[in-house]
């Protein structure tokens, strides 16, 4: 596949010569952060400036969204005035995701699609059946004319491919969805040509035609694939999919031989390569595949883009840089991504051999030194290894044993990442050893790294952080009278699993909005995602129907073990979490209460799944921050 699309984004800024030149930027020292809570919980929890963000086409203005008052609005950066609008879009609600349609005007998605000038003073609805979820098509290129949008008709399953034709404003329907297909995938010409069926075992099977006027045929696409683009002459696709030894790598697969053609294009030894498509922001060609191995990695197709960023790189060590797109008069604007330092926007100079600080997503915590979050790999108790981060309060003195706090993402297909964490930054500065494990379970290390089914990983994955913790111990990284075991989510089941099986090991336990009642939480018809739920148990052995394996889910859900705590615990929930139902929460304080046991429980009748905005975030913090310097205090 000829992966460069002649985006020659150096020509349109300046020549390849110009590569041998060294740029140079100064930072001061830094100050350690505040070793106050409050103030430490002002720093890492205020809002960001900017969340998301994409440049336009003609690189005059940064479309980003960002928090005001609890609330995610719209905001455009001119970069060429240095000026910026925001739009609180009153009695709308909050920007969900948006993009650029040429560069007059943006879609934003909100509950609908609107469509907003740049002024973001004139935002008007597209007539959309307001009953459906919509969303943006993925992979579509730049077209001032027209966007291709998604409706969800049945929760988050099965949409139908629509077409927003502007600026008259109308919507088409382009595909209707049979009733099996879960994705659509559009060659250049915007025609859906390949259509994805989600299968057994988590993998799925594919359709494909040659045109928008052909009949759709089976394609012997591997199970296991996740197609990312067509080629320029639509007769193949980049697609990520399972090698023999289980991993994802990333191939080509030619639609003529019907088969994967050529080696990778990438690989690694023990990582997944799962790339999320980097898109020229003038048309929308894929330019480059972002992914994560133990820290973030980027590749280029086009090897100008690999040249500049390696030159830009140099000016910003051990960080990762990604080139958002090329700006007028010779510039260009990039992001870097960090585990000690937050996410920046900067602006290069090529014409003057200058690098200028345009925005910072989190100001105040820029001024001070974090904490580095370094890459870990121990063996479990069986021998496997295992991934994951640790990082140090920076006060710590070589060989002292400190306070750990063993933090359990959620998922459990989900992983742990290297950068900049709020979360991690705080526990840190209150001179926490952080303990980050990508257990069994987790996403990102192979086919046999996930497991069979839910079973198993509720089963693996509590003894994979135990070993975790007993390594950190061994090692000399943490105080075995100081652990704490906290994680939201199934990292809130994974912590009261740890307390219930294993009572001597931690001094407190956090669960946020975790699963503690397995049966519970899968006849619960009130949370939104239970069809989803009902959907997954039908149509894959991954999760096992409750009711053929009652015995085995009871064995390992921690409210039927409350007597074994030995610990404090502290339970928070939202009342409005719509993916685990706080009657999670409930079962567990009771069953904790009824053993006697010490528990303290917070709930909030607004939040979701999740801290979506700075009072919850700065509420949750204080909180979790006040029991754990209780109960596993820093110091002798």
């Amino acid at each position: 596949m000829k992966l460069s699309r002649c985006c020659n984004l150096l020509s349109r800024t300046a020549t390849v010569a110009f590569l041998s030149a060294t740029i140079l930027r100064a930072d001061a020292a830094k100050p350690a952060p505040p070793a106050d809570m409050e103030k430490l919980i002002d720093v890492l929890f205020q809002a960001p400036v900017v969340e998301q963000v994409s440049l336009s086409p003609d690189g005059k203005h940064l479309a980003f969204t960002c928090e005001i008052k609890d609330h995610k609005v719209m905001g455009v950066y001119d970069l060429q005035k240095f000026t910026q609008r925001l739009a609180g879009l009153a009695n709308m609600a909050d920007v969900q995701s948006f993009r650029w349609v040429g560069s007059e005007q943006l879609l934003l998605g909100m509950r609908g699609i609107y469509v907003s000038n740049l002024n973001l003073d004139d935002v008007r609805s597209l007539p959309l059946d307001h009953d459906l979820n919509w969303k943006f098509q993925e992979g579509q290129l730049q077209d001032a004319s027209r966007i291709f949008l998604l409706a969800y008709p049945h929760g988050d399953l099965y949409p139908d491919l629509h077409v927003a034709l502007l600026p008259s404003k109308r919507v088409n329907l382009l595909e209707k969805n049979p009733g099996d297909v879960s994705a659509w995938l559009l060659d250049d010409a915007g025609v859906a040509r390949v259509a994805v069926i989600p299968g057994r075992n988590l993998g799925a099977t594919f359709r494909f035609r040659e045109n928008a006027g052909a009949a759709w045929h089976a394609e012997a696409l591997p199970g296991s694939a996740n197609p990312l683009f067509f080629a320029p002459d639509g007769q193949s696709i980049l697609i990520s999919h399972r090698n023999q030894q289980g991993r994802l790598v990333v191939q080509d697969y030619d639609l003529r031989k019907h088969q994967v053609d050529g080696e990778p294009l990438l690989a690694d030894s023990f990582c997944d390569i799962d790339p999320v498509v980097i898109r020229d922001n003038q048309t929308g060609h894929p330019i480059g595949l972002a992914y994560p191995t133990e820290k973030p990695q980027v590749l280029w197709f086009d090897p100008q883009y690999g040249k500049l960023q390696a030159l830009i790189q140099r000016s910003f060590p051990g960080q990762t840089v990604t080139i958002l797109g090329p700006m007028p008069d010779k510039r260009v604007l990039f992001r870097t991504h960090a585990d000690a330092i937050p996410p920046a926007l900067y602006v290069l100079d090529l014409a003057q051999g200058k690098i200028s600080l345009l925005l910072e997503s989190m100001p105040a915590a820029a001024r001070y030194a974090w904490a580095p979050m370094q890459p870990i790999t121990f063996p479990a108790r069986d021998g496997y290894n295992l991934h994951g981060y640790l990082t140090l309060p920076l006060h710590r003195l070589a060989g002292q044993a400190v306070p750990l706090v063993a933090l359990s993402h959620g998922g459990p297909r989900a992983r742990d990442q290297w950068g900049f964490e709020p979360e991690v930054q705080y526990l840190a500065a209150l001179g926490y050893a952080v303990l980050q494990v990508n257990y069994r379970g987790s996403t990102g290390y192979g086919q046999a790294h996930e497991l069979k089914n839910t079973i198993e990983v509720c089963e693996r994955s509590v003894d994979d952080v135990v070993d975790g913790i007993n390594w950190a111990v061994q090692y000399g990284y943490a105080n075995p009278k100081k652990i704490v075991v906290y994680g939201a989510s199934y990292g809130g089941y994974i912590s009261l699993a740890i307390a219930t099986r294993y009572p001597s090991l931690a001094v407190a336990c956090i669960g946020f909005a975790g699963v503690y009642d397995w049966l519970d939480q899968y006849k619960h018809e009130s949370s939104k995602s239970y069809d989803t739920l009902k959907f997954l148990i039908k149509s894959t052995d991954y999760y096992l129907d409750p009711s053929v394996a009652a015995d085995r889910y009871r064995a390992f859900s921690p409210v039927n073990f409350a007597e074994k705590v030995t610990c404090p615990v502290l339970l928070l929930h939202g009342g409005a979490d719509q993916v685990v139902d706080i009657a999670q929460t409930k079962l567990m304080a009771n069953a904790l209460q009824q053993a006697g046991k010490s528990v303290e429980v917070v709930r909030d009748a607004q939040v979701i799944h999740g801290l979506p905005n700075e009072l919850e975030r700065r509420t949750f913090y204080r909180k979790m921050g006040e029991f754990v310097l209780k109960y596993a205090p820093p110091g002798p």
